[in-house]
């Protein structure tokens, strides 16, 4: 490995240590939730503060790696994606440590979820497509019907209804245009991110409509393992291309 190849790597070393830890910290999270050790309250507070520190770290991370990056412009947006993300985290996690109260949704906050999915549909646009192209698959919009069965089996306010929506289509047409990467093994990690943090928001809109005294609960360990996995994901497929 050269120098380069070596400065490199020390990024990528990092995002992978961080989505281990992330790994370890959902399980543990889920396993104080199911044995009750600790109070749900105090569980979330703890999760909002992680994701806070996760996000930063790993936006760290993909910046310290445009010195030595391939494709400086895709991983710059990216890093992009995760404090979009990460300001949405910081208003939410704000709002209820000050308001002493739950954040209304969708909010401000949800500007900075949302704004995720257009800056990695940005990502996607400036990746080299693979020779062996799949296409891109219609069946990612079947997301969409997760809003339209909650309007009709849950009960929610015209905003929420809407929102829902807002946010399955913009998570369905990042799907849409990942699931053409999907043959080459360098953009595995990279997709497996995307798919989680689409799960992470189907979960959570799930839970805003049928669950809400614990709807963040539920969705909680998912969000900081889609974006760990989506940061090595991009440096992943950097060293796939190198090799």
């Amino acid at each position: 490995m050269n120098a380069s190849g070596a400065a490199q790597s020390h990024p990528l070393q990092i995002c992978r240590w961080l989505l281990l830890l992330t790994l370890a910290w959902a399980l543990l999270f889920g396993g104080l939730a199911l044995l009750r050790l600790l109070s749900l309250d105090t569980l979330i507070a703890a999760a909002d503060i992680y994701q806070l520190a996760l996000g930063f770290a790993l936006t760290a991370a993909l910046l310290a790696s445009l010195k030595t990056s391939r494709n400086r412009s895709a991983v710059l947006v990216t890093s992009l994606a995760i404090v979009s993300w990460t300001l949405g985290q910081l208003f939410w996690f704000s709002y209820t440590l000050l308001m002493k109260s739950p954040l209304p949704y969708p909010s401000v906050g949800d500007l900075g979820f949302t704004g995720s999915y257009f800056l990695l549909i940005g990502v996607l646009g400036l990746l080299k497509k693979p020779q062996n192209q799949a296409k891109e698959s219609t069946a990612a919009f079947a997301l969409l019907l997760l809003p339209l069965l909650l309007a009709v089996f849950g009960q929610s306010s015209p905003g929420v209804r809407l929102y829902n929506f807002v946010l399955s289509l913009a998570a369905s047409f990042t799907l849409y245009k990942a699931l053409s990467l999907r043959r080459e093994p360098k953009n595995r990690w990279l997709l497996a991110g995307i798919l989680a943090l689409a799960a992470s928001d189907a979960v959570f809109m799930t839970s805003v409509v049928l669950l809400r005294a614990s709807r963040t609960a539920t969705s909680a360990p998912l969000y900081p393992l889609a974006l760990a996995l989506i940061a090595y994901g991009i440096l992943k497929r950097e060293e796939k291309t190198d090799g």
